[in-house]
């Protein structure tokens, strides 16, 4: 379940995580969507391009996204028009989503809903400005005014609509399936519907989040509180160390980051929630669906150059890709896209490439080039455009995945050793990769964008 603070008044430190996430809005840290968990509706392998997302909110099936310049993503089931029904304009600074139906709050403090109107949860979403916050859960909304009063429509089965607070004094909020939670003023929580039994009274709190019968709550001294079922350790195997910076809880699984942008998860182990957390770093912001969970990572390092949509030089056969990508393959999605993330510097060793676009299980290499051909206008070859030029090597091959994607983080691994970054230099980077049905008759071999980095010790 999803909320978020996007902007309320200093009684907490800005820089303090509220309501399952960390203050929207154009200028907030950006990076790239990274999925892990069930792709039954293409909720992983349909995670929309680009490295310019500040927010995602995971629903049951569906799932909904915010970027930097206020426009927003949606993609996955379209059962209930969650997807198509996304509303336009760049003007919002926060979203929330839930298995049926999708919130989006605008600069102006006015609200957007959309998706399955059950119990009226877009038809009576109030029409009112000045809300600063808000949340989902399974049938129903919660919403915070700039006069600190919490509003909520929808299934009143749990109390939700009927018992929540009615004094003017919070600030944020934040829902499981059937339960919500409200932080005060003074960093205590007001809980209610199947999240009230068991909820912390004292203060000390600056975020949460809830799942099917669990919550959790970040306190302001990094440490975690978990309450309700302890089914599959839910609540007990809650980590007992500080140095974290938010939680958020999906149906029966829980999950926080670290302060060094590293996740932590328990619970229930369905669809690889939990084996296949990510254990990379440089993670801003994490959220979760029913059995799917997104990271934002930060995805700003280097500059790409040489796309494959005429800019750098036209591709062979016209196949021109989408702009950003390389050549148009046999996938007919726009081309492979390659993409940094991490430092570029050679002792922090937190640099990596990711890759998308590719056709599924195909083999493909990073190729590093001393410098650019004609410019960056490339050379073609079979179907695709390289880019790269000078003394070319070749990483060790790598397998895409069965949704079109991979990754590349052995930087200190050969042929990526320190005598050969060339720290200081500007170094270029593409990925080759084998293309079974090529765009151009006789090439079965494709290329990504380039991408150039400078190397810093």
């Amino acid at each position: 379940m999803t909320s978020n603070l996007a902007r309320t008044s200093s009684s907490l430190p800005l820089g303090v995580l509220l309501s399952v996430c960390f203050l929207a809005g154009p200028g907030t840290a950006q990076g790239r969507i990274h999925g892990w968990g069930s792709d039954l509706e293409g909720q992983i392998s349909n995670i929309p391009a680009g490295n310019d997302f500040i927010k995602v909110a995971g629903g049951g099936v569906n799932a909904l996204a915010l970027r930097a310049d206020g426009t927003l993503a949606a993609w996955g089931h379209d059962i209930n028009n969650q997807v198509s029904d996304t509303p336009t304009g760049n003007d919002f600074v926060d979203i929330a989503r839930s298995s049926t139906h999708s919130l989006a709050l605008r600069s102006d403090g006015t609200l957007a809903s959309w998706g399955a109107n059950i119990f009226g949860t877009v038809t009576q979403t109030p029409t009112l400005d000045g809300f600063v916050d808000i949340a989902t859960g399974r049938n129903f909304s919660v919403a915070v005014r700039s006069n600190r009063r919490v509003l909520r429509w929808g299934d009143d089965s749990q109390g939700i609509i009927s018992q929540g607070p009615t004094a003017p004094r919070y600030l944020a909020v934040g829902c499981g399936e059937s339960g919500a939670i409200a932080l005060r003023e003074d960093s205590s929580l007001t809980a209610w519907g199947n999240a009230g039994p068991g909820a912390p009274t004292s203060p000390g709190f600056a975020q949460m989040d809830g799942g099917q019968q669990h919550f959790v709550a970040l306190r302001t001294d990094g440490t975690i509180g978990a309450w309700g079922s302890d089914l599959y350790g839910a609540v007990s195997a809650a980590p007992t160390t500080a140095g974290f910076k938010q939680v958020c809880a999906t149906k029966l699984t829980s999950f926080a980051l670290r302060e060094d942008g590293t996740i932590v998860s328990w619970g229930l182990d369905q669809q690889g929630l939990i084996t296949d957390t990510p254990t990379f770093d440089n993670v801003l912001f994490i959220d979760g669906g029913v059995d799917t969970v997104y990271a934002i990572r930060a995805d700003n390092r280097g500059t790409s150059y040489c796309a494959g949509d005429g800019s750098g030089g036209a591709c062979p056969c016209a196949n021109n890709g989408s702009a950003g990508h390389g050549c148009a393959n046999s996938t007919g999605n726009g081309g492979a896209q390659l993409t940094a993330y991490g430092d570029a510097s050679y002792l922090l060793d937190s640099f990596g490439f990711d890759v998308e676009g590719v056709p599924a299980n195909s083999p493909g290499l990073l190729l590093r080039g001393a410098n650019q051909l004609n410019q960056g206008s490339g050379n073609a070859l079979g179907s695709g455009l390289l880019c790269l030029g000078g003394s070319v090597m070749r990483s060790q091959l790598q397998v895409s995945t069965p949704w079109g994607t991979t990754s590349f983080i052995d930087f200190n691994g050969a042929p990526f050793v320190s005598t050969a970054l060339g720290v200081g230099t500007p170094i270029q980077y593409q990925f080759w990769y084998r293309d079974n049905a090529s765009t151009c008759a006789g090439g079965a071999f494709n290329f990504s964008n380039g991408w150039v980095v400078e190397w810093q010790l």
